[in-house]
């Protein structure tokens, strides 16, 4: 694997919030939602109800693709990452341990809305009660870095093929 890709790629993802998820409906209908996520590695974390469309889209379907980037003016600016993989429910104590962990790390403020005593809880423990931590292990990468050379797109095979 390319060291200076992958450091490339982690130090992207380090500094930024949000990702588009791309899942498929049945019949094969398209469906593209922006989730926050926090990431441990190439190991992604996100929040969601569990009855949204994408959402109910990852119970039937657990392989989608994602993108991490920004809005651009200048073309030789263009940074960005494609990744694939599977997505699942966090379950497990030990495995919500982790991602509440790496979640935290990343946006404090989640704190509050989790804590029993804090003042956002009482506000918003009515939509909390359905909210689900995902996980996605990404199994490829593309990174799209018209910076280093324009046109450049770096490619990390992050899980053997099975």
């Amino acid at each position: 694997m390319d060291e200076q890709l992958k450091q490339d790629v982690l130090d992207y993802l380090a500094t930024h919030n949000t990702m588009t998820l791309a899942t498929v409906a049945d019949g094969g209908q398209p469906m593209a939602a922006t989730v926050f996520f926090a990431n441990e590695g190439f190991t992604l974390f996100w929040l969601s109800d569990p009855k949204t469309r994408h959402s109910q889209n990852l119970q039937r379907e657990a392989r989608l693709a994602v993108t991490v980037t920004e809005d651009y003016k200048d073309w030789r600016k263009i940074r960005g990452i494609q990744m694939e993989g599977r997505a699942r429910v966090v379950s497990g104590l030990r495995d919500h341990a982790r991602a509440l962990r790496v979640y935290l790390g990343k946006f404090p403020f989640v704190g509050e809305f989790i804590k029993p005593e804090g003042s956002m809880f009482k506000r918003f423990a009515h939509k909390l009660g359905n909210i689900k931590f995902y996980t996605m292990e990404g199994e490829q990468l593309w990174f799209t870095d018209n910076e280093r050379e324009f046109g450049f797109k770096g490619e990390l095979l992050l899980k053997p093929p099975s």
